[in-house]
């Protein structure tokens, strides 16, 4: 699978990384939304690309040099550039645009050893270059009831929005 992007310069494209994902899924597969992530001019692009039992699992692509490049994360798990989103009754997942240029956040929500009690837990990254996000160091935690959490609680925290990066400026939806 490719993505191929129209630009000023002419056509630019990418091989979709598929190195982490199981298998494709043909159903979900596909264009999300565009979206500015890493706070430098020009849109960039989440491209759907796995759908587990309830999470959707999206990579983001951006143009650097005048190459169409995958967006990772430095840390665990970050370097295979999927963004974990959606989710179910064990466990939500989500990612924003954080309130400065360049910042995103990432949102994971799950019920505790209670399952009455569930912990959101937000992680804060950082654009340090147009492909690469970097952890802040900082990190949020918060504690939810389950009937909160089943009642739209988790609205107030922006990256469970309606889609991925949807708070991001410029955002449009591909649906």
């Amino acid at each position: 699978y490719f993505l191929v992007v129209e630009t000023g310069a002419g056509a630019r494209a990418a091989r979709i990384d598929m190195t982490h994902v199981e298998r494709i899924d043909e159903e979900v597969f596909g264009l999300q939304s565009v979206a500015e992530v890493n706070g430098q001019p020009g849109l960039e692009i989440f491209v759907r690309v796995h759908s587990g039992v309830a999470t959707e699992f999206g990579q983001i692509y951006t143009m650097s040099d005048g190459v169409l490049t995958l967006v990772v994360r430095t840390g665990p798990d970050g370097e295979n550039g999927l963004f974990s989103y959606a989710g179910s009754l064990s466990g939500i997942s989500a990612v924003d645009c954080g309130d400065q240029p360049g910042s995103v956040v990432i949102g994971n929500a799950h019920p505790t050893d209670d399952p009455e009690t569930w912990t959101v837990e937000r992680s804060f990254h950082e654009a340090v270059g147009p492909n690469v996000l970097e952890p802040s160091g900082s990190v949020e935690r918060h504690e939810l009831t389950a009937e909160e959490v089943s009642s739209g609680g988790l609205a107030r925290f922006s990256e469970f929005g309606e889609a991925p990066l949807d708070d991001c400026p410029g955002f449009v939806s591909a649906s």
